[in-house]
């Protein structure tokens, strides 16, 4: 009998010998292991139940090991790589320097990582620290620009996306997100609020008004490209191509007005961000979501139907807490029923429909197979109307076989509400089931409705 076996490639020196002799694994004879327990089950009540058949449900609590509770903490935090493809990032809430309230802003710094900061200005750009629902905002009085170094043109060969927080206020109404080099503007132009052109028109909508708007506007790589605008979080234009054919980027990128000292605006930025690729619709909902959230302005900015209206998809650090199973072993589980109550905890009985002292059916989980934690179902069926069925649930693992505390019990009828339910019904309408045939319509929103049909006994069908 070999116990252990060892070669090394060289000669041990002494201390190594010693070692060895002495033992150099250090082995009390423990072991230390988790015992496997008894599962947990519990019977649950049933739904689904009719004349013919119900759905009984019964819940694994614990697979026989130890159940613990921890917590988790992840950074939701809105960063420059969250969504893949940011080109330029102009937030006033970070504009690279410490500024006092009102005074003129010289360099915007492009949070992107990019460096593509907004380094050139005319006229005097103010930061104000609390411009927009208490947070900070870059104002133009109608004379001021700012403008990047950087140009832009390699989106065309990739597309882009642009999203922007913005609003006119006051006399100058006419570009605010433009271009040094190029004919392009982004929302706003000639005293209308959902405009884009991009050495051509896509997108032309009104009105004139004073509030903050979200713009979100995608275009697709050369040659001529769709594109589309949203405002809001609505749509304004959908797969436009009135754009140039391959001069569409924003060039120069210029906040304020166009080329030196053109079509300029009184006007407010918040924030601009570009993606040098086509967002899709999740994306596009997400920086929505973000955006209206972060600059507290959701009523304003979002429609109540949007997926982020009630929460913003980046809510920052934020922990939750989850149970995981350590050791156990996963057990079969049976669901045994019948019409008579049946109270014994014995093991793996035996079903006997004729014998009133025995379940009458069992109904095997998975089909005998292990399960997990959670709630698991079987249908009870045939059944006899009118009759009043009992159900139990049972699990067992290596760790031994185990009862649910409790038997759940429904009577063999129809549940269902019907017309015949409840007495002195006359009339009974239904937008989920205009024709009446029971099942639920899929009506196009909008389609003309000549037939409404009474599921009522009295026929009374309303019609147009």
């Amino acid at each position: 009998m070999v116990d252990e076996l060892r070669v090394y490639d060289r000669g041990l020196t002494g201390s190594e010998v010693s070692q060895v002799y002495q033992g150099d694994f250090s082995n009390k004879g423990f072991l230390e292991f988790l015992a496997i327990d008894k599962p947990i089950v519990a019977t649950r009540k049933p739904t689904g139940v009719l004349p013919s058949q119900a759905i009984m449900q019964v819940e694994v609590l614990s697979i026989g090991g130890d159940v613990a509770e921890y917590e988790e903490t992840i950074d939701l935090t809105f960063k420059p790589d969250t969504i893949p493809g940011m080109q330029a990032w102009y937030n006033a809430g970070n504009t690279g320097s410490s500024l006092a309230n009102g005074a003129v802003i010289e360099n915007w710094q492009d949070t992107s990582g990019y460096g593509r900061d907004m380094g050139f200005t005319s006229g005097n750009p103010r930061f104000y620290s609390s411009g927009l629902k208490g947070k900070p905002i870059v104002s133009f009085d109608g004379d001021d620009l700012i403008w990047t170094s950087h140009d832009f043109n390699h989106l065309l060969d990739t597309g882009y996306s642009m999203i922007s927080l913005s609003r006119y206020t006051g006399s100058r109404n006419q570009r605010v997100i433009s271009s040094r080099n190029r004919n392009f503007l982004f929302g706003y132009h000639g005293a209308l609020t959902g405009r884009w052109y991009a050495e051509g028109w896509i997108a032309t909508a009104g009105p004139l008004d004073t509030e903050w708007h979200m713009h979100l506007g995608v275009i697709d790589k050369r040659n001529n490209p769709e594109a589309s605008l949203w405002r809001d979080g609505e749509i304004l234009v959908s797969n436009s191509r009135g754009s140039g054919n391959a001069n569409f980027d924003p060039g120069q990128l210029q906040f304020g007005g166009y080329e030196t000292n053109r079509e300029m605006s009184a006007c407010e930025i918040a924030e601009v961000m570009i993606f040098d690729r086509v967002l899709n619709q999740a994306e596009r909902s997400s920086l929505e979501g973000y955006l209206a959230h972060k600059w507290n302005s959701v009523g304003e900015l979002l429609p109540v139907t949007h997926p982020h209206f009630e929460s913003s998809p980046y809510g920052g650090i934020t922990k939750f807490k989850d149970v995981q199973t350590i050791g156990g072993d996963p057990p079969v589980v049976k669901i045994y029923w019948g019409d008579e109550l049946i109270e014994s905890n014995a093991s793996g009985q035996v079903a006997d429909a004729d014998d009133n002292a025995s379940w009458d059916y069992i109904y095997e989980v998975n089909g005998s197979n292990p399960v997990s934690l959670g709630v698991h179902q079987g249908v009870a069926q045939p059944l006899s109307s009118n009759t009043t069925y009992y159900y139990r649930a049972y699990a067992e693992n290596l760790g031994g076989f185990s009862w649910a505390p409790t038997i759940e019990s429904f009577k063999a009828m129809d549940t269902r509400f019907t017309k015949d339910t409840m007495d002195g019904m006359v009339l009974w309408l239904d937008a989920m089931d205009v024709d009446a045939d029971g099942l639920s319509d899929s009506q196009i929103e909008g389609t003309a409705l000549p037939l409404w049909v009474d599921k009522s006994n009295s026929g009374k069908n309303a019609t147009q």
